[in-house]
């Protein structure tokens, strides 16, 4: 058998296996938002056998009473199945502003997690709101964050209420 057929025979057998292996395993990622001291609530997962595609959570499950000047603790959870471990670096944006960036680590087979602030009137700035229900209630915005990790990203959106500037 020539040499040449022979070397594409084993890189056609190889790329056989490296397929059928990131089929075989998963990697997912979620994104929660602090809303109470030991409480996280999730606003959005992704899977990659989704094909880069984020789950965004209800408004309702993260809307709470905010001040400008606070601030806002988020974080990033991975399930890393694969048989090597992760460690790549993570940026947060909001409508194209770079809010926060980090590093996030998983061993083989395992999960890891990296947690990161921003401040709500980071966050509200040059975001809409929603209109009150009654007049002089406190102000609804919604807002949106998305966190770019390993060539996915992870987009999650939630809501406020400002009660104090």
């Amino acid at each position: 058998m020539p040499q040449p057929l022979i070397v594409a025979g084993v890189a056609a057998a190889l790329l056989v296996v490296v397929v059928g292996v990131d089929v075989a395993i998963d990697r997912s990622f979620v994104l929660e938002l602090k809303t109470a001291p030991d409480e996280w609530t999730q606003i959005a997962s992704t899977q990659m056998h989704e094909r880069y595609v984020s789950v965004p959570r209800p408004y309702a499950e993260a809307q709470m009473p905010v001040n400008r000047t606070d601030t806002l603790e988020f974080r990033l959870r991975v399930e890393n199945d694969y048989p090597w471990a992760l460690d790549e670096r993570f940026e947060v944006y909001s409508h194209g502003q770079k809010l926060a960036e980090g590093r996030l680590q998983a061993p083989a087979g395992g999960a890891g997690q990296a947690t990161f602030e921003v401040t709500v009137a980071r966050l509200m700035d040059g975001q809409g709101y929603m209109p009150s229900p009654e007049r002089g209630a406190p102000q609804l915005y919604s807002l949106y964050v998305e966190v770019y990790v390993d060539g996915q990203y992870v987009s999650g959106s939630f809501a406020v209420r400002e009660v104090s500037r």
